[in-house]
């Protein structure tokens, strides 16, 4: 209905960037094609054009912002995809999540991963996930184990494209974490380990703008010989071609066995570095408390000074006498 795609452009164009003076918006729901809508042609209704609707969405949205001028300097999320998606939408959105961990079948963290980079696939570049502050009143109360992971849904989101919250479909039936000291605490910090990496990151975006190459990558990507990516559920991701996160999907851990691929890795957290030689990887134990996830990176002028950064403003932090860095060769036979 083209002139319901008119109508919707006005919209997004007076009440989102003139009235509100927004930058970005969620334009949901394009993954509902109207069953009995009125489409321009007579042969086409809501189901025939279910997918495809997806893509028509992304376009009128695409439209909006150029015919605003703001073509450039704004950017809208897009909830549902189709083949053509990807060429107009600013970045796509797993969807609303309730916050749990390992589990795939109810919407945990392991699924959030696996759209993710299964998405990167299938040329959405720019995926990520909201990471959901609120828990239901049912549950009553924000305890420890709910805290645990609404962090450690920080920590793996500050390594994706995009860095947002939400705080449940129906606020009045739910507890908010914005009120929790711990939680407002996490969620400074990781804002500023997302913000720390915006000039690696702007480099990753034009990759995938330029090349098609996805912000966040599965390792097999970049090491298509090591078997121990081909696993149905992904355990690990990369942040480009030189970060490597590896994120903690249970509550109660501190310490744990990470695998890692081939080259020389630095651990974020303790500087230590790890050689490991021949096509495949090998893991390592490495300390992983809430707020410091398994995270390496490859060391380069880039990333040393994004390290340093995080240094500067207390995200890794330092002691009066730091102990010497560890160095571990692993050479595979």
């Amino acid at each position: 209905n083209r002139n319901a795609c008119q109508w919707y452009k006005q919209v997004v164009q007076s009440e989102v960037f003139e009235y509100a003076g927004a930058s970005f918006y969620m334009a949901d729901m394009g993954e509902t094609a109207p069953i009995l809508g009125a489409y321009h042609r007579p042969d086409v209704n809501g189901l025939s054009h279910h997918n495809a609707y997806s893509d028509d969405w992304a376009r009128v949205n695409r439209e909006a912002i150029k015919e605003a001028g703001r073509d450039g300097d704004s950017f809208f999320i897009v909830k549902a995809g189709y083949g053509r998606t990807p060429k107009y939408a600013g970045t796509t959105c797993l969807g609303d999540y309730v916050t749990n961990l390992k589990k795939r079948k109810d919407g945990g963290l392991q699924s959030v991963l696996n759209g993710i980079v299964n998405g990167g696939f299938s040329g959405f570049t720019y995926g990520h996930c909201a990471i959901s502050v609120a828990v239901p009143r049912t549950v009553n109360s924000l305890d420890n184990r709910t805290k645990e992971m609404m962090c450690r849904w920080m920590e793996m989101n500050a390594f994706t494209a995009l860095f947002r919250t939400h705080d449940g479909e129906t606020p009045d039936e739910t507890v908010s974490g914005y009120g929790d000291k711990y939680l407002l605490k996490a969620l400074a910090r990781w804002s500023t380990v997302y913000a720390t990496l915006a000039e690696y990151r702007i480099r990753i975006f034009n990759e995938a703008s330029f090349r098609g190459y996805p912000v966040v990558r599965h390792p097999v990507l970049h090491f298509p010989s090591d078997e121990q990516f081909m696993t149905e559920d992904a355990f690990s991701f990369m942040l480009g071609d030189s970060i490597y996160i590896a994120p903690i999907m249970k509550c109660g851990v501190v310490k744990t066995k990470t695998y890692i691929p081939a080259g020389r890795w630095i651990h974020l957290w303790s500087d230590s570095v790890y050689d490991i030689y021949g096509d495949t990887g090998t893991y390592v134990e490495v300390q992983a408390p809430p707020g410091e996830p398994p995270v390496f990176y490859k060391g380069c002028e880039e990333l040393n000074l994004v390290v340093s950064k995080l240094k500067q403003k207390g995200i890794i932090g330092l002691e009066k006498t730091p102990p010497k860095p560890k160095r571990f060769s692993l050479l595979k036979k």
